[in-house]
């Protein structure tokens, strides 16, 4: 495996912070720095690394960090299902009933939504904190969901029949019973092979079951 080195650098000097073993997806938010390797996840608060993964975790990747919570997918018992530190506790979100992977989790304060595999579709989920919700897509494949206040942007793609290529689109759905905030956002997408431009307007969203 690839010896990796973590270093630091605080506007005087560069230092050494671990060495690992393929160690990527690095998130950082103040002094607190996130990471993961071939198969766990760890966080540097600039004194000391914690492993914040389930201990029998095969595999761990995509960690997100706001502040001292971080968001990440893990391979447990072969259910890949995602998990989140609070700073204190590690603890496994819930999920949908159909569902066989949870990856590329994001949060944004209590909310947090990741790609879902059922067997069939991926699916975009969202749990708010008390619950899990599907949020309705016009595609069959979707991935690398991002939130942001009451919006979730994610890729949509579907299969052309003609060339047998995945066409890809941008949608964007409003989340279901909306937290008030009083924050904007403004989000400019531009990327090459993306043919259309989906929006979604808000309507009730279905739980997933």
């Amino acid at each position: 495996p690839l010896t990796s080195r973590l270093y630091k650098y605080d506007g005087t000097s560069t230092s050494l912070v671990t060495t690992s073993n393929g160690i990527g997806n690095l998130q950082i938010d103040g002094n607190i720095v996130v990471w993961s390797d071939l198969r766990h996840v760890y966080k540097y608060d600039g004194m000391n690394i914690t492993q914040i993964s389930p201990p029998n975790a095969t595999r761990s990747s995509s960690p997100h960090l706001v502040g001292n919570t971080v968001v990440w997918s893990s391979d447990v018992n072969g259910n890949r299902r995602i998990y989140r530190n609070d700073g204190m506790t590690t603890s496994q979100l819930p999920t949908s009933a159909s569902s066989i992977s949870d990856v590329e989790p994001y949060q944004d304060g209590n909310n947090v939504v990741w790609r879902s595999f059922n067997g069939n579709s991926t699916d975009i989920l969202l749990y708010d904190g008390i619950k899990v919700s599907q949020i309705p897509s016009p595609r069959s494949s979707n991935s690398f969901p991002r939130i942001d206040g009451n919006t979730i942007t994610w890729r949509g793609a579907i299969l052309d029949a003609v060339t047998g290529r995945l066409t890809s689109s941008v949608l964007v759905q409003s989340c279901p019973d909306p937290i008030p905030t009083v924050s904007h956002w403004a989000l400019f997408i531009l990327a090459l092979s993306f043919t259309s431009l989906a929006i979604v307007k808000m309507k009730k969203v279905k739980m997933a079951y």
